[in-house]
């Protein structure tokens, strides 16, 4: 019985970090402009960002 009551709580407490992260997933990204939330949909999707390096012709 003890047993059960441990997978159960640690269950719970997993699916209740990954509903804390979902939600502050979701509230950090409401108050930024909408070419900035695109930008980041595209880059989520992409999985990688690669740039250019900085050139230094000093």
């Amino acid at each position: 019985m003890l047993i059960l009551l441990v997978i159960t709580a640690v269950a719970v407490s997993l699916a209740g970090e990954f509903l804390y992260a979902y939600i502050a997933e979701l509230r950090d990204g409401t108050w930024v402009r909408s070419d900035v939330k695109e930008h980041h949909e595209i880059v989520r999707v992409m999985g990688r960002v690669s740039f250019k390096p900085i050139r230094d012709d000093a």
